[in-house]
């Protein structure tokens, strides 16, 4: 009697530590930062509002801002849905053809190299209205 619970007991457990991987696993690997260049490698960034169609070059001193928020973004990966509109676009130009572009379709959604991702935790959003 005492046996078949040892056993019990372990079978239990080793799949709990089974799904605890495979769920860390999934975790870890649609989970990520926006990969961006190098600092010191950007020249311009020009935010587009998708309410109104309005440019703005952001100025030097606001792009560190910029910068050091897109690289704390948390992401996750959601199915590509067919979605209409967007807030902001984001263009990050560079001077070794490493651009990036980023469309922030709301507060909580970007599409980022042909993905949709979730953004995790806090918005950034409201820092580009103010460019």
């Amino acid at each position: 009697m005492e046996k078949k619970r040892i056993i019990k007991t372990s079978g239990l457990f080793i799949l709990l530590c089974v799904v605890a991987f495979c769920a860390e696993f999934y975790y870890a690997n649609n989970t990520k930062n926006i990969i961006l260049p190098e600092k010191s490698e950007i020249y311009t960034v020009t935010v587009t509002n998708g309410t109104n169609g309005n440019t703005t070059t952001v100025e030097e001193s606001n792009i560190n801002k910029i910068y050091n928020d897109l690289k704390n973004i948390s992401l996750t990966k959601v199915d590509n849905e067919d979605l209409s509109g967007w807030n902001y676009a984001v263009d990050i130009e560079t001077n070794n053809d490493t651009d990036v572009h980023l469309v922030f379709v709301s507060d909580k959604l970007l599409q980022y190299n042909n993905n949709t991702y979730k953004i995790n935790g806090t918005s950034v959003l409201e820092n580009f209205t103010n460019c």
